[in-house]
């Protein structure tokens, strides 16, 4: 959650810029002046659900950027490559090698995926 989130209105929903580890857009949902129990029941598990995909894509993001350097790294030190350059920039991989990477990640992580979908 953000220092900047602004306090639920009652009027209006707020979505704010996209969280930088998953990638989601935070939402504040909106409070209505007469809200009834199960308006106020629906609103918190609106953001139960909100705040369980952050988590999910937080943890997933996290894990797919360490596994996809790691394979970089790996694959440059195979060629007798370091990860950078003479001119200081960062190596990559051509699109094809990164496609095994692609592929492999997302056939390891078929059945989380599949999960997160139920």
């Amino acid at each position: 959650t953000s220092a900047l989130r602004p306090e639920p209105s009652s009027t209006h929903d707020w979505i704010g810029p996209p969280n930088p580890l998953s990638n989601l857009r935070p939402i504040v949902y909106r409070i209505s002046e007469n809200e009834s129990d199960l308006e106020k029941q629906l609103r918190k598990l609106r953001q139960e659900t909100e705040n369980w995909n952050h988590n999910f894509w937080t943890k997933q993001n996290i894990s797919f950027s360490k596994e996809k350097d790691a394979f970089i790294i790996s694959h440059l030190k195979a060629k007798g490559l370091t990860v950078r350059g003479e001119d200081g920039r960062r190596r990559s991989l051509s699109s094809e090698e990164m496609a095994i990477f692609y592929k492999s990640f997302l056939d390891e992580n078929t059945l989380r995926h599949a999960n997160y979908n139920k």
